[in-house]
């Protein structure tokens, strides 16, 4: 094997120095491509390990408190409570769920939970959960990607769960159209379905990937919003553990590494639960008609029914008939009224959530 010595030109000093020099520039150039081909493929979501969310939940009880109602026939309605039609919440930083309404039944909620206890290494040890005891659902988050480079041919996405045998699993890409001041679902990229042989236990996930989306632009490019979703049918007790989104013609098909991004300020993009008892101000403006105002101001860009959202189980007429960045409005029926109104607590069994990306997109028309 020949040294550095051995290739030094010969003549001057000028020209060995000219060529360490050359040498120099190739092998720091050649490091630098290393390096970064270590970091792994970027991953677009945010909290795609379900381990950012500022409060963490389990057991019975949250998924009491947490559960949507739907009636059989009844279509979702944005401006009803989480417990009574309105068919879609928030679950935790930078996720959301929406329920059919095919039947009557009540959904429980996902819960962010902590990753179960496990002494086997099959589940990546950074990741959190969520707790999932929902038969039927989907989870999905929106993002904006990035699409104009030369390089931004197409998109992959996928998730790791567990699951009981029978299940369907349907993930895939849906484009939004930000459009008349909501931000809805036009179509749907690249889904794939599969459907569990065998029960996969905590320690047994399984990753399951979109198909590849054209990216390709024609002429005039419309917003590049998306949302990588997982619809799950005849479904039950099980754990979603991480999730990905990635430029599949930068990265690859199938990336065995992702960068993450960490979204320090998450606190002020998402409140799980905060319970309407401690508005600053509760006023009846009209018959049955309650307003809560806040010493604080929730930003949204869409209809704002996408942002803030109403939990309760108990008073079923409850509806927002109005909501400014410091307050909202709820219409009850006389007898959900005077009920509250006995208590001297309009809050009561109330709680507010609020998320600036939009929530409730359509996936159950």
């Amino acid at each position: 094997m020949s040294t550095l010595k051995d290739q030094l030109p010969a003549g001057s000093a000028r020209n060995k120095i000219e060529f360490l020099a050359e040498l120099m520039e190739m092998t720091v150039a050649e490091l630098y491509e290393k390096i970064d081909g270590l970091g792994g493929a970027e991953n677009l979501l945010v909290n795609p390990k379900f381990n950012e969310g500022w409060t963490s939940q389990s057991g019975a009880l949250a998924h009491m408190v947490r559960s949507m109602h739907m009636t059989a026939g009844v279509k979702p309605d944005l401006s009803l409570t989480v417990g009574n039609g309105r068919g879609s919440m928030l679950v935790t930083n930078g996720w959301a769920m929406e329920v059919p309404f095919d039947k009557t039944q009540s959904y429980p909620a996902l819960v962010a939970n902590g990753r179960p206890m496990s002494w086997k290494q099959t589940v990546d040890r950074e990741s959190g959960a969520l707790q999932v005891l929902c038969r039927d659902f989907t989870l999905y988050q929106v993002v904006t990607v990035p699409m104009n480079g030369m390089d931004h041919t197409a998109l992959k996405g996928r998730f790791t769960l567990t699951g009981v045998k029978g299940s369907t699993v349907t993930v895939g890409i849906a484009k939004l159209s930000p459009y008349s001041n909501s931000m809805d679902l036009s179509w749907r990229y690249g889904e794939n379905t599969y459907v569990m042989d065998k029960d996969h236990h905590i320690d047994e996930p399984i990753t399951v990937e979109t198909k590849s989306v054209d990216l390709y632009q024609y002429a005039r490019s419309g917003p590049g919003m998306f949302a990588l979703f997982l619809k799950v049918e005849n479904g039950g007790s099980a754990y979603i553990y991480d999730a990905a989104l990635w430029h599949s013609g930068v990265h690859g098909d199938s990336p065995a590494r992702f960068i993450n991004r960490r979204q320090p300020d998450s606190y002020g993009h998402f409140i799980d639960s905060d319970p309407l008892s401690g508005a600053a101000k509760v006023e009846t403006v009209a018959p049955n008609t309650v307003k809560y105002s806040f010493n604080r101001h929730f930003p949204y860009m869409y209809d704002p029914r996408q942002h803030l959202i109403i939990n309760c189980r108990d008073y079923k007429s409850a509806k927002v008939t109005d909501i400014k960045p410091d307050s909202f409005t709820i219409e009850f029926s006389q007898a959900d009224y005077t009920k509250l109104n006995g208590m001297n607590d309009f809050g009561y069994n109330f709680w507010l959530q609020y998320s600036s990306m939009p929530v409730g997109l359509g996936f159950y028309r």
